[in-house]
């Protein structure tokens, strides 16, 4: 069961009774919890910026098609940071040159399993101070023999050698 549909469980037991469907409807609906709401969207830049993001109905698609199970949450996060360091790394990249690179990239069986190497050591790394990216190298460079691994927040570049 995933979180969204455990969340609305707890909301359908809570509210069996016609008593609890009603305490439940105002406590949903009280101003106080909008008025907080403003307040946080204002003051905290993260809340902000997620709830800027969950609303967008584009967005939100996406996040429903993608993210309802842990493994098509790995898969997504994993297409997500490739993307990423793929325009970290190569500035000024259209977002159609990137998922082409990034296409290529997962077409390539060792650059694959590089990458998702790489994403179950982020994810197993809870408290590394290393955010790491795999970028495979341009293909005229090294037809995507050379992965780099770059830290998101020192910059350090770390190259392996299939």
């Amino acid at each position: 069961m995933s979180l969204a549909e455990s969340v609305k469980e707890m909301v359908i037991e809570s509210s069996k009774s016609n008593e609890n469907q009603l305490q439940l409807k105002q406590w949903m609906e009280d101003d106080s919890w909008i008025q907080m709401g403003q307040e946080l969207y204002q003051v905290n830049e993260i809340y902000k910026n997620m709830c800027n993001t969950l609303e967008h109905p584009e967005f939100k698609q996406f996040f429903q098609e993608n993210f309802s199970d842990w493994h098509s949450t790995k898969h997504t996060l994993m297409l997500i940071k490739a993307y990423e360091a793929i325009g970290q790394k190569l500035e000024g990249l259209s977002p159609y040159s990137k998922l082409a690179i990034l296409h290529t990239a997962l077409q390539n069986r060792e650059t694959r399993q590089q990458l998702v190497i790489q994403l179950n050591e982020f994810i197993k790394d809870k408290d590394s101070n290393h955010s790491l990216h795999l970028l495979p190298a341009p293909p005229m460079e090294s037809s995507l023999n050379i992965q780099e691994f770059v830290c998101k927040k020192c910059g350090h570049v770390n190259q392996l050698d299939e």
